[in-house]
Parts: structure tokens; C-alpha cells; sequence
């Protein structure tokens, strides 16, 4: 199926700010002194043998480390700008959004208060409901047994029956009443529907009592790899002892050279 036409938007004619063109074409010498770094670095020995081989790998990697320090900073450098501009235009919109969602905070507040006023009437309006005919079920029973007693079959079972309605009608009041918010504040109107929605706020007071099993799956497998690491940088020697370990997960021992 054909996509539609895109309609054209201001800005579409602006060049970007940066490409990894201009890039190449700026840093050429930073990509030619790399490639003389990976050409250095094929005359290390594919394997080590002996400790003189082992002085040309560490000799290597820290050349190599130098030549990403270069790198790295070149880039902080180079983006700096970029990402001081990112920060002014930042700024401007969000103090320009800040003015217009405090502004809507406000309208909505009132809109908020008026919602809440109609949620309580409505509640007592149902509640009435249910209080009258609750009362009026308990009259017509005992009407019903009234012409029971003086032998009045038919006018006992029609005020019987009436009784039922009422009941059935109290209870239907007594549902309506203890409706969410939501339902009992909805109000459509021409502008739109304004209704109440039920949140939470939230606190913790006391963080040794929480209960991280019932909140784990709200947490991104990147979150708890990282609270992983975490532990395993603090209990390094007794996870190698094993003395201490964590149920569903698993510490795998790893040695990497170190050339300084």
C-alpha cells in the first residue's frame, strides 16, 4: 500500500548540522593517524611466547589506549558545541512549555474542583435513592404481611411484589453510589469529556521493608544487570569463596591483562 505524500513541514530545507561526510572530510588526519595505529599494531606477534613479546603488547596497548584518548577527546571537542546548542534550545522550549502545562495546571485544577463536587452529589443523590426505597421495601413488607394475616392473599403477594421492585431498585442506587469517580463524574459536554481519574502518590518510608520481588518486573533487565554488577564489584572475594551469591543469577569468574 502506497504511503501518503508527506506534507512539507518548515525546516525541511535546512542542511544538518553535521554528516558523517563533513566528518571524514574534516578529520582525515584524525582517520589516517588510526590507520597508522592498526598498521603499528600488526607487527605485535599474533601470539606471546616470551617476555619480550609480551613487552611489545604492552607497549601496543598503550599506545593504543593513547591514541583512544585522542579520539575521545576529540569527540568531547567536537560535540561540545552541538550539545551546548542542544542545551539552549532545550532550555528555551521547556521554560516556553513549562508557562504553557503550569497554565493548564490551573484550569484543570478548577475543572478538578467542580468534578469532585459532581462525584459527591451524585453519591448522595444515589444514596437518597437507596435510603427512600429501602424504606419504602420495609413499608410495603409490612403491608404484605398485614394482608397476610386478614387473609388477603392477592394484596399481600402485589405488595410483595412492589417490595421486591423496590429493593432491586436500592440496590441498584447502592451500585451507582459506590461507582469509581470516573463513572460518576463523566460529563460530556462540547468542548470535550471531562471525567476523574484515580492515581497515586507515592513515598517510601522505610526502604529496608520493601518488598523488591513484588516490584522487580516494573525494572529493566539493563537495571538489574547493572545493580548485578554492582554487587559483584562489592562482594568480588566472597562470590569467589561462595559465601554469597544471588538466587536466578550467575557469576561467572573473568580474568582480562592489564598493561599499564
Amino acid at each position: 500500500m502506497n504511503a501518503p505524500a508527506r506534507v512539507p513541514a518548515i525546516g525541511d530545507n535546512k542542511p544538518p548540522l553535521a554528516t558523517a561526510d563533513q566528518l571524514a572530510k574534516d578529520f582525515a588526519h584524525v582517520e589516517a593517524f588510526v590507520v597508522a595505529q592498526e598498521a603499528k599494531a600488526k607487527a605485535v606477534p599474533p601470539v606471546a611466547e616470551d617476555d619480550d613479546d609480551l613487552a611489545l603488547i604492552s607497549a601496543a596497548v598503550i599506545d593504543l589506549r593513547k591514541a583512544e584518548k585522542r579520539c575521545d577527546a576529540l569527540r568531547e571537542e567536537t560535540k561540545r558545541p552541538y550539545l551546548d546548542a542542544g542545551n539552549v534550545v532545550q532550555t528555551y522550549f521547556k521554560a516556553l512549555e513549562a508557562r504553557l502545562t503550569q497554565v493548564k495546571a490551573d484550569i484543570e485544577d478548577r475543572g478538578t474542583r467542580y468534578l469532585k463536587k459532581k462525584e459527591a452529589a451524585e453519591r448522595a443523590r444515589q444514596a437518597e435513592i437507596e435510603r427512600r426505597q429501602r424504606e419504602e421495601a420495609a413499608k410495603l413488607e409490612r403491608e404484605a404481611l398485614e394482608a397476610a394475616k386478614a387473609s388477603k392473599p392477592d394484596e399481600a403477594k402485589t405488595a410483595m411484589a412492589a417490595a421486591t421492585q423496590a429493593q432491586v431498585r436500592a440496590d441498584t442506587a447502592a451500585s451507582v453510589a459506590a461507582a469509581r469517580p470516573a463513572e460518576l463524574a463523566r460529563t460530556r459536554t462540547v468542548g470535550g469529556t471531562g471525567t476523574l481519574l484515580e492515581t497515586f502518590e507515592v513515598s517510601i518510608i522505610d526502604r529496608g521493608k520493601l518488598d523488591y520481588a513484588q516490584l522487580v518486573e516494573f525494572f529493566a533487565e539493563r537495571e538489574i544487570l547493572e545493580w548485578l554488577r554492582c554487587y559483584a564489584t562489592k562482594y568480588k572475594d566472597e562470590i569467589k569463596a561462595g559465601t554469597k551469591s544471588v538466587a536466578g543469577a550467575r557469576f561467572t569468574p573473568k580474568t582480562k591483562g592489564s598493561f599499564r
